[in-house]
């Protein structure tokens, strides 16, 4: 797996907006202008349901930010596990293998710059490779915006993984950003693994992405009250303000949240309990934000003894690396995994 690049098994319909979610928030921060943004939604939505209808419901799709002769972009690989069809008839509008309408790949076709169908790694189903160019036109970012120019002050790293031979991720995590100059960011462990957690999971992660503008003792009493339906979730949260070099922070549960700086780290707090459970009210909690600041937030599938035993050189690399490194070398057999990082930019 690439640095940069996000795996996203794709089972069920949760999963499709998901999808949508993460390319959006990876064009986002790329610069590219809201018209693209929204075509790149839509694509990843059609080959995502393209899965579930016909590919058995047993797929996978991978997002990726990718350089070449007309710069940058986005390459969005989708594979499945269902009968396959015929390259040239599928992408023309009108054609289905199930009595649908058949528009799905066609619109695939013309939202993407380019887009292939390639033969699958096992010989089994079918993989689509496309990819959409960042236009060289893009206004410049004082006109982007605000979401986006806040975007592209921090450099982010995510990745989660579900319990090993399990379709479904009992975890999950947010990123969104504001102001010009602040993000906020979440992980989320829905209680145990399977379904329910999934479930649970992503009821949270829809909330927080929808209601991101509240305070978080407003979105803390949400998420309790939405969860209630749901078997609970551990869930922390932060804020990060760089106009007043600030991290917020607040938790409920057993959410592993470090702040990491060059010559020290400093673990977060976090309440006990259960959102839509058991949940105290949550304290808030104030700590200086620098440029040399690394945020990284663990669900209790990482074991904490990378803090020990991690290659320190790590902390100064892009937080794609770190957590990719976190989850290959800490990930536990027995659970969903998780670790998010966010830094400001270097310059």
């Amino acid at each position: 797996m690439r640095p940069a690049e996000e795996m996203i098994a794709i089972h069920d319909p949760s999963d499709v907006s998901l999808c949508r979610r993460r390319v959006a928030h990876l064009a986002t921060g790329m610069g590219f202008p809201a018209v693209g943004v929204g075509e790149l939604a839509i694509l990843v939505s059609e080959l995502a349901e393209n899965v579930l209808r016909h590919g058995g419901g047993r797929g996978q799709m991978s997002l990726a930010e990718i350089a070449g002769e007309p710069g940058r972009g986005i390459e969005i690989v989708c594979t499945d596990a269902g009968p396959g069809f015929d390259e040239r008839a599928a992408f023309t509008d009108g054609f289905s293998t199930s009595g649908t309408l058949g528009i799905g790949l066609g619109a695939v076709a013309r939202l993407a710059d380019s887009c292939e169908i390639l033969p699958p790694p096992d010989g089994v189903g079918a993989r689509i490779v496309a990819r959409k160019w960042l236009p060289s036109q893009t206004p410049p970012s004082v006109a982007a915006p605000s979401e986006a120019r806040a975007a592209a002050r921090f450099d982010v790293g995510a990745r989660s993984r579900p319990y090993p031979g399990y379709n479904v991720n009992g975890d999950a995590y947010v990123v969104r950003y504001f102001k010009d100059d602040g993000a906020l960011v979440a992980v989320i462990d829905g209680l145990g693994h399977g379904a329910d957690a999934h479930e649970a999971a992503q009821a949270a992660s829809d909330l927080i992405e929808a209601q991101a503008q509240l305070d978080f003792p407003a979105l803390f009493h949400a998420l309790d009250q939405r969860l209630r339906r749901t078997r609970g979730a551990v869930v922390a949260m932060a804020q990060i303000d760089l106009l007043a070099a600030q991290l917020t922070f607040a938790g409920i549960g057993n959410i592993e949240a470090v702040l990491l700086e060059p010559k020290s780290s400093q673990q977060l707090v976090c309440t006990g309990g259960i959102v839509g459970h058991t949940m105290r009210p949550p304290h808030l909690f104030t700590y200086r934000w620098t440029p040399e600041s690394l945020l990284l937030l663990c669900s209790d599938g990482i074991r904490s003894a990378w803090r020990a035993e991690l290659d320190r050189s790590l902390l100064s690399a892009h937080p794609d690396v770190l957590v990719n490194a976190i989850i290959g070398g800490y990930a536990r057999e027995t659970d969903d995994a998780t670790a998010l990082g966010i830094r400001q930019k270097r310059q």
